[in-house]
């Protein structure tokens, strides 16, 4: 019997023993693997030797299981004993809990509890046999019903020792169910802890403090960059943190900015040449930290904002992106002095006078990035949204209607798809116009069919390092679709919604447009019904 899907120790399809020893041969081989399980008890993950090692019976059993749960079998039909040997074996499994593990511990939540819980304490205290952390390890990543379960007993397991390992406590951490409650008795572990003096503990308990009081981790971060400005411990602190400044003023905001550029700062910044492969390190995540926090800044409306940008234009130490942080400003204050919408009679005064030719590359970019803002305005918030079509196409039909719709919408100027570029690269789209440097290639990419590091890689290899190499093609912008098929996408230990993905997005084609000298803008389009509040970010 084969898993296709990835590797388990489990399985599920005996049909397949069909094929080469028959019918009886299969449903005999089901029934007697759907007992299989209850004649074996197998080490619990601690208590082995050997960490990659089990029991020749945990694969047997493990498959009887998955085949008895497909079958019908109910957590309520198992007896206390029964409960403790089928979480014992989905203890055992590799690579995620068997499908039917969530629905055991939450229908079973006492008997579940009794096998777990002494496995997670013995790797959070690391008193276990073996030196493997899988269960723990794993936890924050798995069935959020098996983490609601753990909750209670790993926060009074941090509690009794919150200065633990420093990976058993950062894992512990990952896995907790934050609620009000919990998140009080976790700050009240941080909030005396939490420093940036190089204990790793101590470290952890700071990143905890980010991401639920950032006023006070922000104090912490300002007062260790006056100490220790551009240490590597200070450097892998900010690296390891995805800002939520949400509880910051403005003022505090750029004093945020302002401390992470004195620790990060931009003369040790990595240039990676374009279309380069490589593997993030450190210093490469806490780059984007620090960009991702000038793009909230300038994300804020109001003089406040305008008034930060233009003071860190100047500051000591911002003064190597000074001219950035100008310009940041500059836009922040034409976007707050934006007309507010048209009425009707406006808009068709407007539409009857003929558009005029486009003085430079700049304006033309501007003019197609309203075309595309149109198109957002009629998928998310038109009376006969084309979202239901935009959902049920693949990439190559988004494309399509894209171009489509850029075409019927576009004055003087011409819309091309995959144009091919030297090195036989293609964009999604390219447009140009009367102007000999007014051309735009747009890169297409439904969001819920990529990962972060590959929409990342669309941005950064793609648009910037193949399209935009052509010196009349200096405007690029990477058109990301949310098709509703996916709520959430990974970042490490995080889930991102897609708000979240398209400000981290925008904030890294700030950085890239101001190195590469390039405009450079990230346009999103939600197709979900439920969807709002307008995601247009750039």
């Amino acid at each position: 019997m084969e898993d296709h899907r990835h590797s388990r120790w489990g399985h599920s399809d005996w049909r397949s023993l069909a094929g080469p020893f028959g019918d009886e041969v299969a449903e005999a081989a089901r029934e007697g693997l759907k007992q299989a399980w209850r004649r074996f008890r197998p080490m619990l993950p601690h208590e082995r030797d050997k960490q990659n090692e089990v029991e020749w019976f945990v694969p047997v059993g493990l498959t009887g299981l998955n085949i008895a749960f497909a079958d019908g079998l109910s957590p309520g039909d198992l007896s206390e004993e029964e409960v403790a040997q089928a979480t014992a074996f989905a203890l055992c499994e590799i690579n995620d809990y068997p499908s039917w593990f969530g629905a055991l511990a939450e229908a079973r939540p006492g008997a579940v509890l009794g096998v777990l819980a002494p496995v997670l304490e013995a790797q959070y205290v690391g008193t276990g046999t073996s030196p493997d952390r899988a269960v723990l390890d794993n936890l924050g990543h798995r069935d959020e019903r098996v983490r609601r379960l753990a909750t209670p007993m790993l926060l009074q397991l941090i509690e009794a020792r919150p200065n633990a390992d420093a990976r058993a406590l950062e894992r512990a951490l990952a896995a907790v169910v934050v609620d009000a409650e919990k998140r009080e008795r976790l700050l009240a572990l941080a909030r005396p802890r939490a420093s940036l003096d190089g204990d790793p503990a101590s470290s952890l308990w700071w990143q905890f403090l980010a991401g639920q009081d950032p006023g006070a981790a922000a104090s912490i971060l300002r007062d260790a960059a006056d100490r220790h400005a551009g240490q590597q411990s200070l450097v892998e602190a900010v690296a390891a943190v995805d800002w939520t400044p949400s509880g910051l003023d403005t003022p505090a905001l750029a004093d945020l900015v302002r401390s992470t550029y004195r620790v990060v700062a931009p003369a040790a910044d990595v240039h990676r040449p374009s279309g380069e492969v490589f593997t993030p390190g450190p210093r490469d995540d806490a780059e984007r930290s620090r960009s991702g926090l000038v793009g909230r800044l300038a994300n804020v409306p109001g003089e406040d904002a305008f008034r930060a940008l233009l003071a860190l234009a100047v500051d000591p130490a911002t003064a190597a992106h000074g001219d950035w942080f100008a310009r940041l400003a500059h836009e922040r204050c034409e976007r707050d002095a934006e007309a507010p919408p048209l009425d009707l009679r406006g808009a068709r005064e407007f539409l009857d006078v003929p558009k005029a030719h486009f003085a430079d590359a700049e304006g033309f970019f501007e003019y197609v990035l309203d075309r595309l803002e149109d198109l957002r305005r009629t998928v998310e918030r038109g009376p006969f949204s084309c979202r239901n079509l935009l959902r049920q196409s693949d990439e190559a039909g988004v494309q399509a209607f894209v171009a489509n719709h850029l075409q019927l919408t576009t004055a003087r100027c011409s819309v091309v798809r995959e144009e091919e570029l030297d090195l036989r690269k293609k964009p999604d789209v390219r447009l140009h116009s009367s102007h000999p440097s007014a051309v735009v290639g747009i890169e297409i990419k439904i969001a819920d069919r990529w990962t972060v590091p590959q929409l990342d890689a669309a941005l950064e290899r793609q648009l910037v390092g193949q399209y935009l190499r052509d010196p009349c093609s200096r405007h690029g912008i990477l058109l990301v679709i949310h098709s509703g098929t996916k709520s959430h996408w990974r970042e490490g230990d995080r889930r991102l919604t897609f708000k979240e993905v398209v400000e981290r997005l925008s904030g890294r084609a700030r950085v890239l447009g101001y190195e590469k000298a390039v405009g450079l803008r990230v346009v999103a389009i939600n197709c979900r019904d439920d969807v709002q509040s307008q995601i247009h970010a750039g």
